[in-house]
């Protein structure tokens, strides 16, 4: 998509899917849904996997990492 950033692409769907869903119930399925959502997670940190850390130490503490897309 030359010259339209991805903030941009999902603000469309944000502001769109459920009356597109209306329009086209076809895609009105569990299945769609849960690829939009991924997608509109995508970048943000709180909703996306991390990995987690034991140190095996004394303390033994516990350390998450997000995932970063790249």
């Amino acid at each position: 998509m030359c010259g339209t950033d991805i903030d941009t692409f999902k603000q469309i769907f944000r502001d769109h899917w459920e009356s597109f869903k209306a329009a086209y119930p076809r895609f009105d399925t569990p299945d769609y849904d849960t690829a939009v959502q991924k997608m509109l997670d995508c970048g943000d940190p709180e909703k996306m996997g991390y990995v987690q850390c034991r140190c095996l130490g004394l303390d033994r503490s516990i350390a998450q990492q997000p995932m970063l897309a790249y």
